[in-house]
């Protein structure tokens, strides 16, 4: 599943912050945002209003903490937030 790719690629991307290796995982964002953009669209066309209002909002958060260099907080959505809506996309029906 294309998703489980994307939960673990954000899963080792927050473990590199965690670890203080900024430049690589800084790196792997930016591919990072592309996979999620693609899911946030497959939500819009479900009609999941609430799971692309959150969606929505951890991407906030993530460019928020990206322009910031908040590196934990970027860290904590990466390994935590981001994976589990993922998950809830990959679980989502379309109505």
């Amino acid at each position: 599943m294309q998703n489980t790719q994307l939960i673990l690629q954000l899963k080792k991307c927050g473990k590199m912050l965690y670890q203080n290796r900024e430049q690589e995982a800084y790196d792997a964002i930016n591919n990072i945002l592309q996979d999620i953009n693609r899911e946030l669209q497959l939500v819009e066309e479900c009609g999941q209003t609430k799971i692309r209002d959150m969606v929505l909002w951890a991407m906030q958060e993530l460019i928020t903490c990206y322009k910031l260099k908040d590196n934990l907080g970027l860290a904590d959505l990466l390994y935590y937030a981001i994976p589990e809506l993922v998950q809830l996309c990959d679980n989502m029906e379309c109505v």
